[in-house]
């Protein structure tokens, strides 16, 4: 009997120490779970503030014109996420041709027709004029010139074809005549 209750007394005695490890145990897995936890929160912060890096806003007001990118898809910097444009002005861009090209200057005036307006004539004014020679769809030998409409229709849409004239010079009160009637004969 004294035996068995020796046997009895060191089974108690694991069974304590068992407990003991238990507790410990627990204890350590509770902080570490505590500090996944923490970790957790920390990595979701900071994705959310990540997150909010990538929100794209436009330097100006305008109206998109496409978007050419979804959720999920990567890109890259050189690549061209949307198209806005800017319906607070609207300009025509044209080529002027190299041997008229020296007489066209920032802030003459030009006359614009659109396609869709036949009827109308549009004021424009020239904002920039090209420094560099270009080859046209067509194949000329061009320079870009860009022309701000001072009196856009109510409706334009983007890409709508349009002829332009800019005006080189005036004279008032000087008799016109279609240059049809024009002759020369002899030299005179």
């Amino acid at each position: 009997q004294v035996d068995q209750a020796n046997a009895a007394v060191d089974v108690a005695k694991a069974n304590l120490a068992a407990i003991t490890d238990t507790e410990e145990r627990n204890a350590l897995q509770l902080q570490a779970a505590r500090e996944q936890e923490t970790q957790a929160l920390l990595a979701l912060n900071a994705q959310q503030l990540s997150t909010d890096n990538y929100v794209i806003t436009a330097p100006w007001s305008g109206v998109v014109l496409a978007v050419n990118v979804s959720a999920g898809h990567m890109t890259s910097p050189q690549m061209s996420l949307v198209k806005l444009a800017d319906t607070s002005a609207w300009y025509v861009e044209t080529f002027v041709d190299e041997v008229d090209i020296l007489n066209v200057k920032n802030g003459q005036e030009a006359q614009v027709t659109i396609d869709p307006y036949p009827d109308a004539t549009f004021a424009g004014t020239v904002s920039y004029v090209g420094k560099t020679l270009v080859r046209t769809p067509e194949g000329l030998n061009s320079y870009a010139v860009k022309i701000r409409l001072t009196t856009p229709p109510a409706t334009v849409v983007d890409g709508m074809s349009a002829d332009a004239t800019i005006v080189l010079s005036t004279a008032k009160g000087v008799l016109a005549v279609p240059v049809e009637s024009v002759i020369n004969e002899n030299g005179k």
